[in-house]
């Protein structure tokens, strides 16, 4: 398989946090169930990524 990098760029969730955002954690934990990768930062911050996997990069403020 090859590595791809995948940009979220919208709140994601099902349930609202304490801050009043969409809580992403139930995305995240699916993500990760599946073998990928969940980054809270972009990719610059990111350092090196494991080949190999789907890298996604959440950063809802861009939207």
């Amino acid at each position: 398989m090859t590595s791809a990098n995948i940009l979220i760029c919208d709140f994601v969730g099902l349930r609202f946090g304490a801050d009043g955002n969409p809580d992403h954690s139930e995305v995240r934990a699916y993500i990760e169930a599946k073998g990928g990768v969940f980054h809270q930062t972009g990719i610059a911050k990111a350092g090196a990524l494991d080949p190999g996997k789907l890298h996604f990069f959440y950063q809802p403020q861009l939207s």
